[in-house]
């Protein structure tokens, strides 16, 4: 009994000096000692596991570059950057054949098969080809009527709410009407949300996902947790993965039988599609990711924007004076037509930089470069994890002035803010992993708004959409953004 009391206290001591020996290490001697940040984070990945699953990790984040400056490490192989050229330097041409995705925040939806964001670097372009088609400026041309459709049954369906209800929730309207854009896009057929005034179970499932993913994410990073994280995941939300999963590939395969005359992302595909393109599954998880990253993103965009214009309402009415001096009609309000208006542009812009989709950085490990490499002139070893942190690079002092103030003026050459490091913000990254959708985007986020803007006259009812209350996992957790809505035709005239 004796010998086993004292072989106990060994192999704790022995454990302890190996901690100790390790935090020493990490802290004074790794190769990333030199870099500044707390250090509790420089010696351990529990700080960053702890806010991901906080969902506070990218204001966490923003806190130690104000502190610790433009280059912090933020766990013990991972460097954060916010300057400009991190962005070339990470993401740019030629520089994703070693600055790799790290796979452990990009899971695949389908084991073993990979989708355009899980693709290497090898498979990568096969996707990035096929795709390409679908959102060419041809596709985008071909696709408009679908999108006017479903702003005009938008903007119906928010005339019909006034006098009857006494405030709507734009954050739930922005997002029916994105995902039955992209789902009409995506599958040949809408989701019926915006006819419904409800989300679809497949969207559903979607945003609840979410947030597990983060969690899951987060257990990566300690390969022992992965399988307690999976035993924690709700039953119930593994059958809605499942039964969103099977529906995918009944929409894809109902798709692809059907002879339509729509312009959707697989009329466009399907043409070009042959033995060196894409299967059966890789399609149907493509088209899984398209209608998140195309529906969620935009409507993130739309919300905050919105919410921003509303907190400010000088920059509101300057954007409704350029909206409704524009146009004689709102049948003149065109993809092509709202490109001129550059207030409007601006103000997406800020709404982008103050509230970017996904306000963590896009992550990226530096695999077979034993020499290292260099982002922003500061040397990486190999095996290092990089990012550009999005919400801190656009909120920083260093980057930009009034960094927490709405003010779409400096987007637009206003000499206050000559100064700001405007190339910092890349809401849709660079380089060969671009978001392959981002002139979609533009279209669909300047068309929805100023058709929104033309009809309405907008009231912030209260402040529950505040981002600097909002929950942050992959995505915003965005609550309701509530407003009251009265019909613009009088002030119109007015004007």
């Amino acid at each position: 009994m004796r010998e086993l009391f004292f072989a106990i206290i060994a192999a704790w001591a022995l454990l302890f000096v190996y901690a100790l020996g390790l935090v020493v290490y990490r802290k004074a001697f790794h190769p990333l000692a030199q870099y500044p940040g707390p250090w509790l984070w420089s010696v351990s990945r529990v700080p960053w596991v702890y806010h991901q699953v906080s969902g506070n990790l990218a204001k966490a984040i923003l806190k130690i570059h104000n502190q610790y400056g433009e280059v912090v490490r933020t766990s013990p192989d991972e460097i954060s950057f916010i300057t400009p050229s991190a962005w070339r330097d990470i993401y740019g041409p030629g520089r994703t054949e070693f600055f790799k995705k790290d796979m452990k925040v990009y899971p695949r939806m389908v084991e073993n098969v990979d989708s355009i964001l899980t693709a290497d670097n090898a498979n990568h372009p096969r996707h990035r080809k096929l795709l390409n088609y679908a959102f060419s400026e041809r596709a985008l041309r071909a696709q408009e009527p679908l999108f006017q459709k479903y702003v005009d049954q938008l903007i119906h369906k928010l005339r019909d709410s006034i006098g009857t209800e006494s405030s709507v929730d734009l954050v739930k309207w922005y997002n029916w009407t994105t995902f039955d854009i992209i789902g009409h896009l995506g599958f040949g057929e809408p989701f019926g949300c915006l006819e419904s005034k409800d989300y679809h179970p497949w969207v559903a499932m979607i945003i609840e996902h979410i947030k597990g993913g983060a969690y899951l994410s987060a257990s990566k990073r300690y390969s022992f947790l992965i399988p307690i994280m999976r035993r924690l995941i709700p039953k119930e939300l593994i059958a809605k993965r499942n039964a969103q999963l099977a529906l995918t590939k009944e929409k894809v395969a109902r798709r692809v039988a059907t002879d339509s005359s729509d312009a959707d992302f697989l009329s466009f595909i399907l043409k070009e599609n042959n033995e060196k393109g894409l299967n059966r599954a890789e399609l149907e998880v493509d088209a899984s990711i398209l209608i998140i990253a195309g529906s969620e993103t935009t409507a993130t965009t739309m919300s905050g924007t919105t919410y921003y214009l509303l907190k400010y309402p000088e920059t509101l009415k300057r954007l409704k004076a350029e909206i409704r001096s524009v146009f004689v009609s709102e049948e003149d309000i065109n993809f092509l037509s709202v490109q001129e208006l550059r207030y409007m542009n601006a103000c997406i812009k800020e709404g982008l930089r103050l509230f970017p989709p996904i306000p963590t950085g896009l992550a990226r490990i530096l695999e077979d470069r034993p020499g290292g490499e260099y982002v922003s002139g500061c040397f990486i070893p190999d095996r290092t994890r990089v990012s550009v942190s999005q919400y801190s690079a656009y909120r920083s002092p260093l980057n930009f002035k009034d960094p927490d103030s709405f003010r779409p003026e400096r987007w637009l050459g206003d000499p206050d803010y000559a100064a700001d490091k405007r190339d910092a913000v890349q809401s849709f990254s660079i380089g060969p992993r671009n978001c392959i959708g981002v002139t979609m985007g533009w279209a669909e986020m300047r068309l929805m708004l100023a058709r929104v803007v033309w009809n309405f006259d907008l009231e912030l009812l209260d402040d529950g959409f505040n981002p600097e209350q909002q929950d942050v996992y992959n995505f915003w957790q965005k609550p309701a953004l509530n407003v009251r809505l009265s019909d613009a035709s009088k002030s119109r005239r007015k004007a």
